[in-house]
């Protein structure tokens, strides 16, 4: 009874280990697909710039405009050398501003202004709403269930991968928890 017992306890863990190198493999052996794939359309475009004159070339890069400077937001230039492309809003949710701009002088000896953000942090210069920290947390996990549900590799690799969703969470949850101590 023991013996069958442990032989039974012995297959179902080998077989879990075989079910977890598989997924892994298929894990890499799709991320090597899509660099072949990139290398294979890299070459194809190769092979396709030996067709195009250098003046049909020029021609091209010259109105494609790269010396002028891009406009991030209405009347806000950023850098030169890009090329500027829409995207739905909801692709990248930003709830907080990460570029800060001051006016006045650009000297090094000035102080920085006070703002309102700078007042609701507290002594270790950590934000002291809350809210916000909730916020980061439903969007990241929308985005990894949103990244399940659109991927189908990752969803292969979902099923070892639930855990560390439930251990951020739990890691997260114990940071608030010890912040509200």
């Amino acid at each position: 009874a023991l013996v069958t017992t442990f032989v039974s306890i012995s297959v179902v863990l080998l077989l879990n280990l075989l079910v977890a190198q598989l997924s892994r493999s298929y894990e890499y052996i799709y991320t090597d697909m899509l660099g072949f794939a990139r290398l294979n359309r890299a070459s194809l475009l190769v092979d396709a710039m030996e067709s195009c004159s250098r003046v049909r070339w020029r021609r091209f890069v010259k109105s494609l405009d790269f010396e002028k400077r891009l406009e991030f937001d209405e009347g806000d230039l950023g850098l030169s050398g890009g090329i500027a492309s829409a995207e739905p809003a909801s692709k990248h949710i930003q709830t907080r501003e990460a570029i800060r701009r001051y006016g006045g002088t650009t000297s090094g000896d000035a102080p920085w202004p006070i703002t309102q953000e700078d007042s609701n942090r507290n002594e270790d210069g950590e934000e002291a709403d809350q809210l916000d920290e909730m916020e980061e947390l439903v969007n990241k996990i929308a985005r990894r269930v949103n990244q399940l549900t659109l991927d189908p590799p990752s969803a292969a690799a979902a099923l070892g991968g639930s855990s560390k969703l439930s251990q951020d969470m739990s890691s997260m949850s114990g940071e608030d928890e010890s912040q509200i101590e």
